[in-house]
């Protein structure tokens, strides 16, 4: 049986509040960089799992702004719920 892929195409303009970020001077930069990679890695990954992955790796990388608790967390869930509806 063939293999039939799809792609997903992302694209996110967040904010800073969107994201629930800590109230740096940085933050709204920070937060075009999160929606920056987050998109790049959903739109590259072949999966949802691999998506995930590269994701939860990004949020880490911006913890200390905030993104690695659990509001960055919450708005991941809704990212990846539009982004890999269940069926």
């Amino acid at each position: 049986m063939a293999k039939i892929n799809t792609r997903v195409i992302v694209d996110l303009n967040l904010t800073a509040d969107d994201w629930q970020l800590y109230d740096k001077l940085d933050s709204d930069v920070i937060a075009g960089q999160l929606n920056q990679c987050i998109a790049d890695a959903i739109n590259n990954s072949m999966d949802q799992v691999d998506a995930l992955r590269e994701c939860d790796s990004i949020l880490v990388k911006y913890a200390a702004w905030g993104a690695a608790d659990s509001e960055g967390y919450a708005m991941l869930d809704r990212i990846m719920y539009k982004a890999f509806p269940t069926k």
